[in-house]
């Protein structure tokens, strides 16, 4: 509902990225995606291709899977990121850190003004680019970040109780990190 071309050059298409650890993970929120865009009959005339990798819309805006590489998602103008389970993405022990591929994101969506950063994950260990979002904004009322903590019935209050207290019984360690949506120790 916004306008890039301004922002874009002649023959330029402005990209909202989904990027995740592979391209069938990032390929569910595509998923997500495109059933909205048909379901809201003013989207779907925008649409001039689609495939299992990417929309074109008529706006000149592309929304494309990618994978959490520092190296692919270079020489793109990005008006948006979604960056999924971004705390399961490698750690700076490999060699696709997740703060550099945030770090590649950045001039990618220098140019946009008004660019969306959108990171989605359960949380993992207390590292990397989401643990130190969550450290910096959580619950920050001048922050221009937004951070959303919440258990997994809060987000998702279709999955049953019962499989929740089994994974606590189980292993409350990982139920805390998976289901509670706290960080590990």
């Amino acid at each position: 509902f916004f306008d890039y071309s301004k922002h874009l050059s002649k023959g330029e298409r402005g990209v909202i990225m989904l990027i995740a650890s592979n391209r069938s993970q990032a390929r569910v929120i595509m998923r997500y995606i495109s059933a909205m865009i048909g379901g809201i009959s003013m989207l779907a005339r925008m649409v001039e291709r689609q495939d299992k990798q990417s929309i074109e819309l008529n706006s000149r805006i592309s929304i494309e899977i990618q994978t959490a590489s520092l190296r692919s998602i270079r020489g793109y103008t990005c008006v948006a990121a979604i960056c999924d389970e971004i705390s399961f993405w490698r750690d700076d022990t490999s060699s696709n850190p997740d703060y550099e591929i945030v770090n590649a994101l950045r001039p990618a969506m220098a140019t946009i003004p008004n660019a969306k950063f959108i990171a989605l994950s359960s949380p993992y260990r207390q590292a990397g680019v989401l643990y130190d979002a969550h450290k910096r904004h959580y619950g920050v009322d001048d922050s221009d970040v937004l951070v959303v903590q919440a258990a997994t019935e809060v987000m998702n209050p279709t999955i049953s109780q019962k499989v929740i207290a089994r994974a606590y019984e189980h292993d409350p360690v990982s139920a805390n990190s998976e289901y509670g949506a706290l960080f590990r120790n």
